[in-house]
C-alpha cells in the first residue's frame, strides 16, 4: 500500500459506508477520472474500483485508464 498522508477528504471517504464509498467512486468517473487515479484517491485497489462502475457503466462515459 501506498504510503500517502490522509487528507481530510480521505478521512471523509473512510467514514462513509461501502455503498455510500461506491456513489463517490462513481461520481468521480461521471467527472473524468481514471479508474486508476480514483484507486489512488480513495485507497481502493483498481480492481475494487472497476466493480463498483460496472453496475453503472450504462449510465456513465467511463473509459478506463491504460
Amino acid at each position: 500500500m501506498n504510503a500517502h498522508p490522509l487528507d481530510a477528504s480521505r478521512v471523509h471517504f473512510l467514514t462513509l459506508s461501502h455503498d455510500e464509498q461506491a456513489a463517490a467512486i462513481r461520481r468521480l468517473a461521471s467527472l473524468g477520472f481514471g479508474d486508476h487515479e480514483i484507486a489512488q484517491r480513495t485507497g481502493w485497489h483498481v480492481i475494487e474500483v472497476r466493480r463498483a462502475l460496472a453496475a453503472h457503466r450504462e449510465r456513465i462515459d467511463f473509459r478506463y485508464a491504460r
